[in-house]
């Protein structure tokens, strides 16, 4: 995870520690979005969807939807 500081790992780290809101949880998703590329973002998700952390919804799908406009 280079593309982190060792300061944001910590800081990932002890948010899902103490249990993660939704608001927190698309923070984190919008820092990996702009971070990783999207073989790194859908290999993480993979491993975050076997241990039932996250729905598995791969670069693609986030992308296109948070890009759509909200009515």
């Amino acid at each position: 995870m280079e593309k982190f500081s060792a300061a944001e790992l910590r800081e990932f780290a002890a948010i899902a520690a103490g249990g993660i809101t939704v608001e927190e949880k698309k923070a984190a998703r919008d820092t990996f979005l702009s971070r990783l590329s999207e073989e790194e973002y859908n290999e993480l998700i993979a491993i975050a969807a076997k241990y039932g952390l996250s729905q598995g919804n791969s670069y693609a799908e986030v992308k296109e939807s948070t890009e759509q406009p909200k009515e």
